[in-house]
């Protein structure tokens, strides 16, 4: 990709952009609103001269009139303050610049008729129109004149006054190139630090797209970008267990359906050569072995239905212990069989035990279908491991915000390196039992995903008489 077609290229133009147009109106108004000010300091300062004129001249006037004939400045015949700069705001201005262009002064009379001015540089009216702006010298209760200093006269800055604005300007001028530059690098430096996460989230997007699901940004943090790449992490990792998820359901597949189709196949050949006879004996066996392909079929179907989240719950409001007790009574006949005692909540369970009272802390909305699929597949695999004499025991109690129906025997136990993987689809415990032993190891993978549907959780923990616990917490 150009580096002009890039994202960086164009924020850092935007970025540029704003920061020019951000500074030239920040200097535009600073250039006005700093000569706006340095004029009403100038307008001060020469009213304060002029004032200070005039109360020199309100205290000297008949002195100062008699020299005003003889004298081309009659302010310097008497060594007075107004004659020494330094001394005020108006004085400050003579001693930035040049001592040799002082500020101007000018008297006129009473009808704006120029008396006397001090500017020797620029040429002064006979009449001022806007004298009365000055300020007015009072003799004896009158006013006898008007004083009026540099730019009292005309509105108009002297040479030193526009030099000094100049030199304002510059300096700001000055200022905002060197704020423009640093703040560019400092601005082109963090972009870069900032984009830099956004690199490594392309990087890992481009890996996931050419199927390495294994691929990870390693960016975190608070801030949008940071979200973004745990997000894309946390995405990538899905991505990942389905991918391994369908490998294996696959290869699983694959292997569980190869005995039923091998078995079915060798046995038409060997009918087709003529080694065996196709005789009922033969059609019972295919028949068999067709039915069990079929069922391990539909409990595929069945689990990857569940799995996918398409099966629909279909929900009624009832209460555990009750069904619970009842499911546990089915399999009464079955366990006298093997010599196998059933336990409801410690006490033995016969006929005759009536149905369990509840206080309705066992209240549940839940798929009782489901559910009771999931009980009876727990309780048939108890049965069959337990040897004889045995326990199996079902409780069933509401904790908090949850129901929990634990299923215990005193069979064989799960080893605890087994305990999660029993869930899995397929897996045994042991390897040499036969399907119509041990099944297709498809029923607690069914169960947990029906378990799950419910937003609950199914453990395998070890039993009190020393065999397996499962331990099903269903939300209320």
């Amino acid at each position: 990709m150009k580096f002009y077609h890039s994202l960086r290229f164009k924020i850092t133009l935007l970025f540029v952009s704003l920061m020019i147009a951000g500074n030239c109106t920040a200097l535009v108004l600073a250039n006005k609103r700093v000569s706006d000010s340095y004029s009403r300091y100038i307008s001060q300062a020469d009213r304060q001269r002029a004032a200070m004129a005039a109360h020199f001249l309100e205290g000297n006037w008949t002195r100062w009139r008699e020299d005003l004939s003889r004298l081309a400045n009659p302010f310097q015949g008497d060594r007075s303050m107004i004659a020494r700069p330094g001394m005020g705001t108006g004085m400050g201005r003579n001693m930035m610049f040049d001592r040799e262009e002082p500020i101007a002064l000018t008297v006129t009379d009473t009808g704006g008729w120029v008396l006397f001015s001090s500017d020797t540089r620029e040429s002064v009216p006979d009449r001022i129109d806007n004298f009365t702006e000055g300020v007015p010298v009072i003799w004896e209760g009158k006013t006898e004149a008007y004083v009026l200093a540099g730019s009292m006269v005309s509105h108009e800055m002297n040479r030193n006054d526009r030099a000094m604005l100049r030199e304002i300007n510059r300096v700001l001028i000055l200022t905002y190139i060197l704020s423009t530059l640093t703040i560019l690098v400092l601005g082109v430096i963090l972009l870069g630090r900032m984009l830099s996460p956004l690199r490594n989230i392309d990087r890992a997007a481009a890996d996931l797209g050419r199927g390495n699901y294994r691929a990870r940004t390693g960016v975190a943090g608070r801030d949008e970008i940071g979200l973004l790449g745990i997000s894309f992490d946390g995405m990538a990792k899905n991505l990942e267990e389905s991918e391994e998820w369908k490998r294996r359901i696959i290869a699983d597949t694959a292997h569980e359906l190869r005995t039923p189709v091998a078995l079915l196949l060798s046995r038409l050949e060997m009918i087709r050569d003529g080694i065996y006879k196709a005789d009922e004996a033969q059609l019972d066996i295919l028949h068999r072995e067709t039915r069990n392909f079929s069922r391990l079929i539909g409990e595929m179907q069945k689990l990857a239905g569940m799995e996918a989240g398409t099966v629909s719950l279909e929900r009624g409001d009832g209460n555990g212990g009750p069904f619970c007790f009842r499911i546990l009574q089915t399999f009464l006949p079955e366990s006298r069989k093997k010599g196998i005692t059933l336990l409801w909540e410690g006490t033995p369970l016969s006929p005759d035990t009536p149905v369990p009272a509840t206080d309705g802390s066992d209240r549940l909305s839940a798929d009782w279908n489901r559910l009771e699929q999931v009980l009876k597949n727990i309780l048939t695999n108890a049965l069959r491991y337990t040897p004889s004499p045995g326990q199996v025991e079902v409780r069933c109690a509401g904790e908090k915000d949850s129901l929990v129906i634990t299923i215990g025997d005193s069979g064989p136990g799960i080893p605890p390196e087994d305990r999660a993987r029993i869930f899995d689809r397929f897996y045994r415990l042991d390897r040499s039992r036969n399907r119509d032993d041990g099944g297709y190891g498809l029923g607690l993978a069914i169960s947990k995903a029906i378990v799950e549907a419910h937003g609950g959780e199914i453990t395998a923990w070890k039993s009190p008489y020393g065999g397996a616990e499962f331990r099903i917490t269903l939300p209320r």
